[in-house]
């Protein structure tokens, strides 16, 4: 049965990292509903292969590598996009990419370089800052999507307050997350200096 929940997972990950671009190509064509149903499958995937993963105790699901790139991939992409369209303050934007380019260094010394298994979903910090972020992705398309919809029933501003609201919270973790990636860094970088001393 894990065999099986592996293969799927595999499966679904591969579909990820294909929808993220898809999301972004779609999102630069204008079409912010489609944009919108594709970052909803995205985000259930994710989601649904950790629950997977939980369900049936396998920590080779929770610590896979393509998991982990789907996720950058995916925010990567769409941040890039968001801030092309003017959707996002540029300085949240350096400060995203600038988290998820420590994290992905630091997958790259631990995996790439050092041969460690990567411990992806462990940290709760890493997990609520990427949702925040999907939330903040989602709640942006949908006031694209939806503009005349939420502006004749005056929903447009509380959608509007929401949004400041998960990008303030969204900027503390990812101020959190930037700090505590460099300080894993430099800790195993010191570790590992010292054993070949």
């Amino acid at each position: 049965m894990k065999k099986l929940v592996a293969r799927i997972s595999n499966i679904v990950t591969s579909f990820r990292i294909f929808g993220a671009l898809l999301a972004a190509f779609c999102y630069w064509q204008g079409l912010s509903i489609l944009t919108l149903g594709i970052l909803l499958s995205l985000i259930g995937s994710n989601l649904l292969v950790n629950w997977w993963a939980r369900s049936f105790s396998d920590e080779s699901l929770l610590e896979n590598r393509f998991n982990f790139i789907a996720d950058k991939v995916l925010i990567i992409s769409m941040i890039i996009m968001l801030a092309l369209d003017n959707q996002l303050y540029i300085n949240y934007v350096l400060l995203v990419l600038a988290r998820n380019i420590s994290q992905i260094s630091f997958f790259l010394v631990l995996v790439g370089i050092m041969k460690m298994p990567l411990k992806a979903g462990a940290n709760i910090f890493s997990n609520m800052a990427s949702y925040l972020i999907y939330l903040l992705f989602i709640l942006i398309i949908a006031k694209q999507a939806f503009f005349s919809v939420l502006t004749e029933n005056n929903a447009i501003m509380v959608l509007d307050k929401s949004i400041y609201a998960i990008l303030l919270t969204s900027i503390l973790f990812e101020f959190y997350m930037l700090a505590d990636h460099f300080k894993q860094l430099g800790r195993v970088i010191r570790r590992e200096t010292d054993i070949f001393h």
